[in-house]
């Protein structure tokens, strides 16, 4: 009889536990999704405690018992924001089979973007990294991190190409990458800061051009 009782109380305690720990990562979840919006227009140091609790109607004891700093806070709206750019852009180019139309249809998606953006206030690495120094070192990782992930991924698609006879064999896969990122970002931050599309599809269409005169194989034309 104590040992079922025993084993019955262990049972609700896990229970419990079970929906405290269930509770408390959508609390976490609501404050990164209402937050990611602030922090990509405001940034960092504009971003204060204060905008968190009017975004999330969450107390400040309500959200640090969740998160243990603005920092922190900061680390998990960057992450989430950039997934969701991430998400998108793989889910036009998914439908593709060829390698240079991976690369045409992300093009396509910043196409839009100005317009439909996934997270409001523009692309986060970029709006990130301007208040990224020495600093703050944790979220300097985080950009640099997103950056080269961004960078590897249109590098693993031009070198698939390649190998597959798609793509020239002659194109240096990494340079490309970095042209590739260091263009759209650009072309992003000159479109925002003039507000309006004509200089992002300047660069959009430059790309397109090169992908299809420098990249692609003839036989493919």
């Amino acid at each position: 009889m104590l040992k079922s009782r025993q084993n019955f109380e262990k049972q609700t305690d896990w229970f419990i536990f079970e929906q405290d720990m269930g509770k408390k990562a959508r609390t976490r979840q609501l404050i990164v999704e209402k937050s990611a919006r602030i922090f990509n227009q405001k940034g960092y140091a504009g971003t204060s405690m204060k905008d968190i609790e009017k975004a999330t109607s969450l107390s400040k004891g309500a959200i640090y018992g969740s998160f243990n700093s603005k920092e922190e806070i900061a680390i998990a709206c960057f992450d989430y924001a950039v997934d969701l750019v991430s998400n998108s852009v793989r889910q036009l180019s998914r439908s593709k089979t060829k390698s240079y139309e991976k690369l045409i249809a992300a093009l396509d998606f910043y196409k839009e973007y100005l317009f439909n953006e996934p997270v409001e206030g523009g692309c986060p690495i970029r709006n990130m990294s301007p208040e990224v120094d020495d600093t703050n070192p944790i979220l300097r990782e985080r950009v640099v991190n997103a950056m080269e992930t961004w960078q590897y991924s249109v590098k693993r698609v031009v070198e698939k190409g390649i190998k597959q006879g798609e793509i020239k064999p002659d194109v240096n896969a990494a340079h490309f990458a970095t042209f590739f990122v260091a263009a759209l970002e650009g072309g992003i931050l000159m479109s925002r800061a003039y507000q309006q599309s004509k200089q992002l599809n300047i660069v959009l269409n430059q790309l397109e051009k090169i992908i299809r005169l420098e990249l692609i194989m003839d036989k493919e034309e």
